[in-house]
């Protein structure tokens, strides 16, 4: 029996839906997730209780269409692959938090690095 070590989100960790392109593999859309909790989102997935969901996460058409009918989020698997992202909003506050479960989201934007492009991740 796996033990929960859940606890709530911090304010601070931000997860949303990145759509790429299958046929170029580019990123060409990325939808808010709302409301959402790690836990919620463990139990679509079927990920385990103690998973902080922190890297990036394959959403296939079932766990989609569950999350349009309870969000306001569009799917078009036929032209995209998804992933739900982790980021953190706030990396200073993310680093005394001691990050979420012992982990650390990258944050949301690098304005250190001008150009800088998200790619698709292997699934």
């Amino acid at each position: 029996m796996q033990e929960k070590i859940m606890r709530h989100d911090p304010k601070w960790l931000m997860r949303e839906v990145e759509g790429f392109s299958k046929e170029t593999g580019e990123l060409v859309s990325i939808q808010s997730i709302g409301n959402w909790t790690t836990e919620a989102l463990q139990e679509l997935l079927n990920h385990p209780p103690n998973e902080p969901l922190i890297d990036c996460f394959p959403i296939h058409e079932e766990a989609g269409r569950e999350l349009g009918q309870l969000d306001t989020l569009a799917f078009d698997f036929e032209n995209q692959e998804y992933f739900i992202s982790a980021y953190a909003t706030d990396s200073v506050r993310c680093k005394e938090d001691g990050g979420f479960i012992g982990q650390f989201p990258p944050p949301r934007e690098f304005p250190d690095l001008p150009g800088l492009t998200r790619i698709k991740p292997r699934a």
